[in-house]
């Protein structure tokens, strides 16, 4: 399978060790308008660096091209893959509004290709894990679950994640993952409320998700900490408490309501990133035409409840989920 790779931000990077430790995967070109950051991942893939996508795609025959750009250009060159006839990878959202998204989805289904949207964490062990022990009611009926995201304030291409007009801020950049993945582990929301507040470097951001079960969810992201990133994860039903911390990854620990402490130990160790599981995921299902783990419209839906958070944040009011018109 062949496959070219636009955009050499940090992103790009995470695809290009990844893409370069998938065995039956050749990378036929890396493209970056920034000659360092393209020579630099060229070489790592043992392929040929290219300064613009028309240069690229003359140049090289990908079955799949992996869009890893600041989510305000992903349209256009998302919209010019499916216009090649290529197969299109990109991380979540998407695009910059749902609007654009679904104009991508028209445009992927007019033209027989597929596209895939990366929420990376779906592949990983401990949310795999999570999803696992709720399943199996390990802790009995979720009553209230918090995720909290912290760490310093990433830096793209001309700082865009500071530029709230081309970002939307944290909660469209980071805390869309986890509105995707509580869906997935939880189900389906039915209010969504939110606070946001960016300034001086500072981007913090606060969503409630009520679910159609009664339980709660609360979302937290701060950019802008001068502590590395850290994730942590609790969830509380009524019969125990398991809980994450990205600084102690090697196990779960989970607190039965009795007071006993057990340590589950993730079923297997992470040999690789969760990117790298995700691309030979969504590869697979190009090679197989099997269906992704990560439904597109899902991932389409969950934009649309980010959408909703800040309206939520901009009103001070709480936004309907089941009465929007999500399809």
């Amino acid at each position: 399978m062949k496959v070219a790779l636009l955009g050499g931000g940090s992103l790009g990077t995470q695809y290009a060790q990844s893409l370069c430790e998938l065995g039956n995967v050749e990378v036929t070109g890396v493209c970056d308008i920034q000659a360092e950051a393209a020579n630099k991942l060229a070489s790592l893939c043992q392929s040929i660096a290219y300064a613009s996508y028309e240069e690229m795609i003359a140049n090289t025959e990908p079955d799949i091209i992996c869009v890893c750009l600041p989510t305000f250009m992903q349209k256009e060159y998302i919209l010019k893959a499916i216009a090649h006839g290529k197969h299109v990878i990109c991380e979540a959202p998407m695009a910059a509004t749902s609007a654009e998204a679904e104009d991508i989805m028209s445009a992927a289904e007019a033209k027989g290709v597929r596209i895939f949207i990366g929420v990376a964490e779906r592949f990983s062990p401990y949310y795999k894990n999570l999803k696992d022990k709720i399943a199996k009611g390990s802790i009995g009926d979720v009553g209230v679950t918090h995720i909290q995201h912290s760490g310093p304030q990433p830096r793209g291409y001309k700082d865009w994640y500071t530029d709230e007009s081309k970002s939307k801020g944290i909660i469209q950049q980071r805390l869309i993952h986890d509105i995707f993945l509580m869906r997935w582990i939880l189900g389906e929301i039915r209010t969504v409320y939110a606070m946001h507040r960016a300034a001086s470097g500072i981007d913090y951001a606060l969503v409630t998700l009520r679910l159609e079960t009664g339980g709660i969810v609360n979302l937290a992201g701060h950019w802008g900490d001068s502590e590395p990133y850290r994730c942590r994860i609790e969830a509380a039903g009524n019969k125990g408490v398991v809980r994450y911390d990205s600084r102690n990854t090697s196990s779960y620990e989970l607190k039965k309501k009795q007071g006993s402490a057990n340590t589950i130990t993730a079923e297997s160790p992470m040999l690789h990133s969760s990117y790298y599981y995700q691309l030979e995921h969504f590869i697979d299902c190009i090679r197989s035409g099997a269906a992704s783990q990560v439904a597109v419209k899902d991932v389409h839906q969950a934009l649309q409840i980010a959408e909703a958070a800040i309206r939520s944040a901009q009103t001070g009011m709480p936004v309907p989920w089941g009465g929007m018109n999500h399809g």
